[in-house]
């Protein structure tokens, strides 16, 4: 049977498309969109062949008879892909991959074999996936006046446009550098020098990619250790004009080691941010929980959205309990980047989260 299938695609023929590039993040899921041009030429169960040529065997997933054919899958995609079963009797063939990988990436052709009596009349789509991975941010410098703060994006296929930001919406001028491997896997990073005085505490890289007019986004809280560099500075120069002597010089070190050891105890009280069910693609109506753990303890789950303003969670679009925030019943209007916070304005990991506008048929997460 698959010589013949093979045979017929390759010799349908058919005027030659621009395949549709599809975005995805690592780590995430993505729909590849497919569908049945000619609903009269297929059943109620059509059957459908998703593949990649570059791989052996080719198929990342293959579905006939109302059902999967598990052993004609590569391994690469075991318990990654599958369709919307429900919604293929509609026409709906699209293609879910979930746990995105940078070595997904590629060209993926959606192949539909019509009834017996249609063979000759075979569809064939393609559909590019472009992978990325979430951008990064740290300070990589730390001194007594100045810091460096670093945005990272990794292997992006075509360079993005990257942007630092303060807590104000201000873009941030700093120095770009960019590296590219032999696979053609680019590499940007944008370093700000800051002073330690600055009032903003919380920065922000964001990449965009305006050929898919997406976007991805981080944020880096600043610790507040400005009080604690002024006193050891004044402890300093008053020590200094003291003729400099040995126990003088044991106290700063001794006064900067506490300092050191107090901001990296206040650094290990972050809590982070999970997300129940473990994914960030959901569908309308849908029930979501966002959970703060490790030492969580007085953090409160906030949300950034399309209103561009922060939200705290409550009673309107989620039910807060504890240090966790229940949305019963998913929208859209939902989608956004989503993170803990508390009363000292100290930030967790950011999770952006999608609703799609097509709603869940059921309460589980299809397969």
């Amino acid at each position: 049977m698959a010589p013949l299938l093979w045979f017929l695609w390759f010799t349908a023929g058919s005027a030659a498309q621009t395949p549709l590039q599809v975005f995805a993040v690592a780590g995430e899921a993505v729909v590849l969109p497919c569908s049945l041009w000619n609903r009269a030429l297929f059943d109620d169960s059509p059957t459908v062949e998703w593949t990649r040529a570059d791989l052996k065997p080719k198929a990342a997933l293959v579905y006939r008879d109302n059902s999967e054919v598990f052993e004609m899958k590569h391994q690469h995609f075991e318990f990654r892909t599958s369709l919307f079963h429900s919604e293929v009797k509609d026409g709906n063939v699209s293609l879910r991959i979930s746990d995105v990988q940078l070595s997904d990436a590629g060209m993926f052709h959606c192949l539909k074999i019509p009834m017996e009596d249609a063979r000759d009349r075979i569809e064939n789509s393609t559909v590019e996936l472009v992978v990325a991975l979430n951008p990064n941010i740290a300070v990589i410098s730390f001194g007594d006046e100045k810091m460096v703060v670093e945005c990272e994006a990794r292997c992006w296929q075509t360079k993005p446009q990257m942007k630092i930001l303060d807590d104000q919406g201000r873009t941030l001028i700093g120095e770009e550098m960019q590296t590219e491997d032999p696979g053609g896997c680019s590499t940007i990073k944008q370093r700000v020098t800051l002073q330690c005085s600055a009032q903003s505490r919380r920065i922000f890289c964001r990449v965009e990619f305006p050929q898919f007019n997406q976007s991805r986004a981080t944020q880096i809280l600043i610790p507040e250790h400005t009080k604690l560099d002024r006193r050891v500075q004044l402890f300093k120069a008053d020590c200094l004009a003291s003729y400099g002597t040995i126990a003088c010089i044991s106290s700063v070190i001794l006064i900067s080691f506490c300092g050191l050891f107090l901001l990296r105890k206040k650094l290990r009280r972050c809590a982070s941010l999970t997300v129940s069910p473990e994914r960030s693609q959901f569908r309308r109506y849908e029930t979501i929980v966002l959970s703060c753990t490790a030492n969580s303890s007085g953090w409160t789950v906030m949300r950034n959205t399309s209103y561009h303003f922060n939200q705290k969670c409550q009673f309107g679009w989620g039910v807060p309990k504890e240090s966790s925030c229940r949305i019963d019943t998913a929208y859209p209007s939902d989608s956004g980047a989503y993170w803990c916070e508390n009363n000292h304005g100290e930030c967790s990991n950011v999770v952006n989260l999608t609703v799609t506008s097509k709603p869940s048929v059921s309460n589980r997460q299809e397969l």
